[in-house]
């Protein structure tokens, strides 16, 4: 929950800032947070992750991983400072230089944060967690609103973005008991390497599909285009990849506590399935059909470009979403070598068509690139679920169709309204429009709850209160 409100609180605060800062500065913004993240995925072994998934007591693997993240970062950090000028370089924009120095400082904050933190994950402590997520994020949107205001460049997102840091920091002491000590067993490091060295491969080739990307357009088009291509995801993506984000941090150490029992495994998928397909389809494809009258009516016409960016990329989300539960049922079943060769068949894909659809279609055709990509993967995760489940294909799509029918009768609602309404497109237009979505949505929902029993509302309500819904 806190990821959600956090993550709407950013959304608010992108609106306003990119009133205040031109898409240029954002493409400085782009820059630095692909670098940085490009290094942190390249050099990522998952060993908070093989943590949540293994059984029992994980105590004694605290201080080895917590020493191993210092040394990393800390690496990182050494690499990038020095390598900044070249990086710069390679963008062909001198000015890019002191801002990837000034944001690689967030690498050391982030390599010394309480490895306790991982048990909030394990047991599902959602209230720490909250805490742990939301106040860095309320302090983020505070100061870069204010600086914002009166640097209007990127620096104002920069600050903000370390100042978060630095509380994200000092938080992870102060929820958490744990104090750890600067221990390293290498038996115990090659023992929660060995569980995610797939995962490392399929994250590697998520890592060149997204900062990968941002390099390639950073470099064959420009800042400009990159700039674009940055807030047309913070407006569509990186708000429904919450939803994904959180399925993982939930579900994922739900599926791994409850992995023997295959009968409580697949009530949590179908469960699960049916309330994140319901709680993201109406929603992703309001913004894919309002994404015009957002930009012109909310943003200044310096943003009307990534109209067609923001739909791709709303369009890419309902893929992945789509894709998740199925990713995360694999990999707690101990299956992620199937998942990393996935994502090898759908990067090799990519690698193949993205230059050839961006020539002529430009930043639309890398989208639509991604999307098929998306496309060609999912009857290969939906295969292998249904056979580790044991379940047949309509236990699980009747809720996507379910979804699919909520989502086209609130589509309907903003048709109907666009007809009838004869007053000038503005805010109070638009605002209509998404008040009656959401009555229309949540109609919509009890309506089939009546009809098929599915008791929505419950799994709603409910849905990040694992212990509620009867699985454990």
């Amino acid at each position: 929950m806190g990821s959600i409100v956090g993550r709407g609180l950013q959304f608010i605060s992108s609106i306003v800032l990119a009133r205040m800062i031109s898409p240029k500065e954002y493409g400085f913004v782009a820059i630095s947070i692909t670098v940085l993240g490009l290094a942190e995925q390249m050099t990522s072994v998952f060993l908070e992750t093989a943590l949540v998934q293994k059984s029992g007591d994980i105590e004694e693997y605290l201080n080895t991983t917590w020493c191993f993240n210092i040394f990393r970062y800390s690496i990182l950090f050494l690499i990038i400072f020095s390598l900044s000028p070249f990086i710069a370089s390679f963008f062909n924009d001198s000015n890019a230089t002191l801002v990837i120095q000034i944001t690689s400082f967030s690498l050391l904050l982030t390599g010394f944060r309480n490895i306790g933190t991982v048990y909030f994950r394990k047991n599902l402590e959602f209230k720490k967690q909250f805490k742990l997520e939301f106040f860095p994020v309320v302090l983020y949107v505070t100061i870069s609103l204010i600086l914002g205001n009166y640097l209007k460049n990127a620096w104002a997102i920069i600050s903000a973005s370390l100042i978060s840091s630095i509380l994200t920091l000092f938080l992870s002491y102060k929820l958490h008991s744990y104090r750890p000590k600067f221990v390293f067993d290498i038996e115990k490091f090659k023992e929660l390497f060995n569980y995610g060295k797939w995962i490392v491969g399929k994250s590697f080739m998520l890592m060149i599909k997204t900062n990968g990307i941002n390099i390639f357009i950073g470099k064959v088009f420009d800042l400009l285009s990159l700039g674009y291509y940055n807030r047309g995801f913070a407006f569509s993506s990186n708000i429904f990849n919450q939803i994904t984000e959180i399925t993982w941090k939930i579900i994922f150490p739900s599926f791994c506590e409850i992995k023997d029992d295959l009968y409580k495994v697949k009530k949590l998928f179908l469960i699960s399935f049916m309330g994140v397909s319901i709680l993201s389809f109406p929603p992703i494809f309001v913004l894919i059909f309002i994404a015009s009258d957002f930009i012109n009516i909310v943003l200044t016409s310096s943003w009307i470009p990534i109209i067609p960016i923001i739909q791709l990329f709303s369009l890419l989300s309902f893929l992945q979403i789509l894709n998740t539960l199925p990713n995360i049922l694999i990999d707690s079943l101990g299956f992620p070598k199937f998942n990393t060769k996935i994502a090898i068949f759908e990067l090799i894909f990519i690698v193949v068509t993205i230059y050839p659809l961006s020539f002529y279609f430009g930043i639309n055709g890398l989208l639509f690139c991604l999307c098929c990509g998306q496309i060609i993967s999912s009857p290969m995760y939906y295969f292998k679920t249904i056979k580790l489940l044991k379940a047949k294909s309509f236990e699980i799509f009747r809720f996507f169709f379910i979804s699919v029918f909520c989502t086209f009768l609130v589509l309907l609602s903003i048709f109907l309204f666009r007809l009838v309404y004869t007053f000038n497109y503005n805010f109070i237009f638009l605002l209509s429009e998404i008040v009656i979505a959401f009555i229309v949505y949540l109609v919509t929902i009890k309506i089939c709850d009546v009809i098929f029993n599915l008791g929505l509302y419950n799994i709603l309500f409910s849905i990040f209160k694992i212990k509620k819904l009867g699985i454990k």
